[in-house]
């Protein structure tokens, strides 16, 4: 049976959505691990232990292990320190396959950190390396828009490194790429463009007004954020773009509603509120919009379908995106799609036929496409149904058929094998989401 050696050291698949370090990634790892697991590839993914109380190896179905290793305190921390555990992470990992008298065929890697371990681990066991980024440092330092957002010369060296060693890299769109070429030197021959997915029986429509009925939500204006809280996401202009809104004649009589899903707590409870979110509720108070936005901290991507579904229209205005998870799941809810046109989101979103594309940091131009939206119950309508059907071809099935044949590029498949033994996967979750 072929064997998988998955590396994402920051981030665990099992984590819940919207939290710090938990995104697109952790569901694209999760997903992609099952989807091979379910074709008779034995897959191990590695992540940073964060808690004492969570297993060391959490089984889940058919052929797919979770396993947590140290890097440094067991507890949550920033990702920014986990570089300085890369060796100690690195040796877990090969005491693990040891213990286990496991040899693997191939490794993948996801995110620089990621990769640091697979280029050492591929040193050791002398086997095929391939590499996804999600996000590329030089990219988001372009887009930053202060020195505070700029990330560390450690990982644009890192990226630089990586990416000349990797046996192949994969990247989530064309422009990615492109970027990769032209950013880093990357030989165009060695990238492979394959794009994120989505998983089109969880994220399906549901009836609006089920939706709402379920979350107990008004029956009014409601926009969408989902994704982590920080500066990069664009929140700020949306926040703007909801002032515009609210000072409409047209829109006075239903003031739009913003729920904003994410970030590592809401700062409602007792924990302090977070930079960023302090930031953010600042600016509302200021335009006098408060009370207007309510932040829902991260959720379990199962009731995500239920928000998706109750918004009338769901917002990414971001100043950079590798790809964008968040808009399939939201196309594939039949919920209007409107982000920005930066990096990945264009070649997902066609500006006017399945969703809005616009300019990043222009408020004016955002409410004026949310103000179409919502105004509009035939556009509403259609934008829904073409992102439906737009998502049909981003399955994960099909995004991992893809993945396989880049992986048959380097290593002979061998599907077979038993089931490994199964450990309740909601329990694991739920247990992760208190962490």
């Amino acid at each position: 049976m072929t064997r998988i050696a998955i590396i994402s050291i920051h981030s665990c698949p099992l984590a819940p959505l919207g939290g710090e370090e938990r995104g697109g990634m952790n569901v694209y790892v999760r997903e992609v691990s099952k989807e091979l697991g379910r074709r008779g590839i034995g897959v191990d993914v590695f992540t940073r232990a964060k808690s004492p109380d969570l297993p060391k190896v959490v089984h889940l179905p058919e052929n797919v292990r979770v396993v947590h290793l140290p890097a440094g305190k067991v507890e949550p921390y920033a990702k920014e320190l986990v570089a300085n555990h890369i060796n100690e992470f690195t040796r877990g990992v090969l005491r693990f396959a040891a213990s286990q008298e496991i040899y693997y065929d191939l490794l993948h890697g996801h995110y620089w950190l990621s990769g640091l371990v697979a280029d050492k681990l591929r040193e050791t066991w002398g086997i095929p390396f391939i590499q996804m980024f999600h996000t590329l440092s030089k990219l988001k330092n372009i887009a930053s828009r202060g020195r505070l957002e700029k990330e560390p010369r450690r990982r644009v060296k890192a990226e630089q490194e990586i990416i000349k060693r990797a046996d192949l890299v994969v990247a989530a769109s064309a422009l990615e790429r492109i970027q990769m070429n032209r950013f880093y030197g990357a030989s165009m021959e060695k990238i492979r463009v394959i794009p994120c997915g989505v998983d089109v029986n969880l994220f399906r429509p549901i009836p609006q007004e089920k939706a709402r009925e379920s979350l107990n939500l008004d029956h009014e204006n409601i926009l969408l954020f989902v994704g982590r809280i920080e500066p990069i996401k664009g929140l700020d202009t949306l926040i703007r773009a909801l002032a515009i809104l609210n000072n409409d004649r047209t829109m006075q009589n239903r003031p739009p509603k913003l729920l904003v899903v994410g970030g590592a707590n809401s700062g409602n409870g007792d924990q302090p509120v977070p930079k960023e979110v302090a930031r953010l509720k600042r600016i509302a108070g200021g335009l006098g919009i408060d009370k207007q936005i309510k932040f829902m901290g991260p959720l379990d991507q199962k009731e995500l379908p239920y928000y998706y579904s109750a918004a009338d229209v769901c917002v990414l205005p971001s100043y950079y995106e590798s790809f964008g998870l968040v808009t399939l799941e939201a196309m594939a809810c039949g919920t209007p799609m409107i982000a920005s046109r930066v990096g990945g989101l264009p070649f997902t979103i066609k500006d006017g036929e399945n969703g809005y594309l616009v300019t990043e940091g222009e408020p004016a131009e955002l409410a004026d496409k949310v103000k179409l939206v919502l105004t509009d119950e035939k556009e509403k309508l259609r934008l829904g149904d073409m992102g439906v059907n737009t998502t049909k071809e981003y399955g994960w099935e099909t995004i991992t058929s893809r993945l396989l044949s880049v992986y048959s590029e380097l290593i002979e498949l061998q599907p077979g094998g038993r089931e490994l033994e199964e450990e309740p996967e909601e329990k694991i979750i739920h247990e992760h989401a208190k962490q």
